[in-house]
């Protein structure tokens, strides 16, 4: 399941990068509402396996990464800071493994945002995928 998850956000990310517009008179439009899909389906996948699914965690972050995305964005760069922790919380991160994950979020980081900027539930699509992908991070 985790590998599928993972085979669906890189082919997102790739097209994202690869700048996937369609034939579309409005390709910004196409290309947000194609990774809208494809990070809900991300979401859909995982929220049965999602920490804290049953309160929301995942749809939380979300929310939280759209409302501090620059923060998050400019604080995945580096490897640290509040906004990114807060993230983790909310993807149930314990607290004890909180470096290896802003680890793992700066690694991702050129991954997500080499050429272009990617929408907030992609970015915690895919840090929730890689968080999945090491459950020892989780509480």
């Amino acid at each position: 399941m985790h590998r599928i998850l993972l085979v669906v956000l890189l082919s997102a990310i790739v097209a994202l990068l690869n700048g996937c517009s369609g034939t579309t008179s409005a390709p910004t439009e196409s290309t947000t509402n194609s990774f809208d899909k494809t990070a809900n389906t991300a979401m859909d996948a995982t929220s049965s396996t999602s920490p804290g699914s049953g309160d929301g965690g995942e749809e939380q972050a979300v929310a939280f990464t759209r409302t501090h995305y620059a923060d998050i964005q400019r604080e995945m760069a580096v490897g640290g800071g509040e906004h990114l922790d807060a993230m983790g919380e909310l993807l149930g991160v314990s607290a004890d493994n909180m470096a290896e994950f802003r680890d793992l979020a700066r690694d991702s980081y050129p991954i997500l945002f080499q050429d272009s900027t990617p929408d907030a539930a992609l970015v915690t699509a895919a840090i929730a995928a890689e968080v999945h992908r090491h459950p020892h991070l989780l509480n």
